[in-house]
């Protein structure tokens, strides 16, 4: 197991759910905190905010903070979404758009 695949109560147009994914090493890394959150200030998560729960991965792109939270996968593999593949990722400034291989671009 290499990754830990969320998926969300979202879906997109053809109602594939929202799913991402982060590193195992990332998740099961104490120093980072990673969290699966039910309250906000005390009270129920709010339903804008993700309830009934959300997933919190300090120090990673908002993206995958998943709300709605329905499902957690581990796998060998990262995730085969398009929101894992091709949107939301995190890359220097200077890359060229050009010559980019996203594929190679963890998160």
């Amino acid at each position: 197991m290499s990754h830990v695949l969320f998926q969300g109560a979202d879906t997109d147009h053809e109602g594939q759910p929202y799913e991402v994914s982060i590193p195992a090493s990332v998740a099961f890394d104490q120093r980072r905190d990673v969290l699966l959150a039910y309250e906000m200030n005390g009270k129920e998560l709010p339903v804008d905010h993700g309830f009934p729960l959300r997933v919190v991965v300090p120090g990673t792109v908002g993206a995958r903070q998943v709300k709605w939270l329905q499902r957690i996968i581990l796998s060998r593999d990262e995730s085969q979404s398009f929101w894992q593949q091709k949107d939301y990722k995190t890359v220097n400034p200077s890359t060229s758009w050009d010559t980019i291989d996203l594929s190679k671009v963890i998160y």
